[in-house]
């Protein structure tokens, strides 16, 4: 018998209860686990980090992407051999004389290639192209401010210049932070992505000179070829991870194609922008670009200046540009913390 104080159907009420509610606990989980596999059936990638699933793409946009990257530069990447190898009337390119891989960038026959350490000596270069024919080189422009080398390349003898006509790389107005970005290196493809913009120049350097690079997620070998999803041309790896964007290819191509050297327009000065490295001016952070030194005695500026306008416009690398056919600028310089104005000629260095 129970004891008196206790209630018989209470207690079996409670039993009941209880017996309800694991019943129903065992049910919501199972429902969960039902909803979950639904879940991962309709949208594989639903779950997880969303961070890994926006900055790696399935593999079937990145298969797109590849083929879009190959079929953007078809035609268009060339490589650049020491010298051709021969054996009893035979030839052939023995992958240690490759020196580097180049993009076309006229239809008249200019390549570009990132040769930092370029000795001046490409005679004896034979450049290989897409559609198997080889080409020399008839002329050698060197940048020493970026790295690269622009070739003028000599069709084959076996075909007349008037026959040929290059297939010449677009060029991709930049790569924002998490972009697609394909490297060509080694003849392959690789997929990676943009980190956004960094700093080339860690020292004083030209006005108008690369200032600015891209940082992927992935490191390369120097000379590697980026390009968008679009198959347009981004720029060469420098180094690791950092890319030398085209617009230092073009700003300099026009004189290039015209004059067949490379001049720079400039105030004639060095330095960095601010936003390369701070820049101070009575105690307070400003924008603008700090001369450090002046290497033209054209130049009406003066070491320690700050330029924070070009005629009415606040400076950066492209300011200078825009400004590359014009004689004389007027400028807005901080001297000694004071605000001065005065025109300034534009020279050629």
């Amino acid at each position: 018998m129970p004891p008196p104080s206790s209630n018989i159907q209470n207690h079996r009420r409670w039993e009941r209860l209880k017996i309800v509610l694991v019943a129903s606990g065992f049910g919501l989980i199972a429902g969960l686990s039902g909803a979950s596999i639904m879940l991962g059936w309709i949208w594989p990638n639903s779950g997880g980090d969303v961070w890994s699933f926006t900055r790696t793409p399935s593999n079937l946009s990145r298969l797109q992407a590849i083929e879009r990257g190959e079929s953007g530069m078809a035609d268009k990447i060339f490589t650049i051999y020491q010298k051709l190898t021969t054996v009893n009337g035979a030839g052939y390119f023995a992958p240690g004389d490759k020196v580097a891989d180049a993009v076309v960038v006229t239809s008249e026959g200019w390549a570009v290639a990132y040769l930092p350490n370029f000795d001046g000596k490409y005679k004896d270069w034979r450049i290989l192209g897409a559609r198997g024919l080889v080409y020399r080189a008839d002329r050698a422009v060197e940048d020493r401010r970026s790295g690269l080398v622009y070739l003028k390349l000599s069709p084959p003898a076996t075909l007349q210049s008037s026959q040929e006509q290059f297939k010449v790389v677009a060029f991709s107005d930049g790569v924002d932070r998490l972009d697609d970005v394909l490297v060509f290196q080694n003849s392959v493809w690789y997929p990676s992505f943009s980190l956004g913009s960094v700093k080339l120049l860690g020292e004083s350097h030209l006005d108008t000179a690369p200032g600015m690079a891209y940082a992927l997620g992935t490191n390369f070998k120097s000379g590697a070829i980026a390009v968008d999803n679009q198959g347009r041309f981004v720029g060469f790896v420098t180094k690791d991870a950092v890319v030398l964007p085209a617009s230092a290819i073009i700003h300099v191509l026009p004189g290039i194609q015209t004059a067949k050297n490379l001049l720079y327009p400039s105030l004639g000065v060095e330095g960095w922008f601010s936003d390369e490295r701070p820049i101070l001016a009575n105690e307070e952070q400003v924008a603008g670009f700090l001369v450090t030194r002046v290497v033209s005695a054209k130049s009406a500026l003066r070491k320690g200046d700050i330029i924070v306008e070009v005629n009415g416009r606040a400076i950066n690398s492209d300011t200078l540009w825009y400004n590359r056919d014009e004689t004389k600028v007027r400028l807005k310089v901080l001297r000694a913390g004071k605000p001065v104005e005065f025109e300034n000629v534009i020279v050629k260095l």
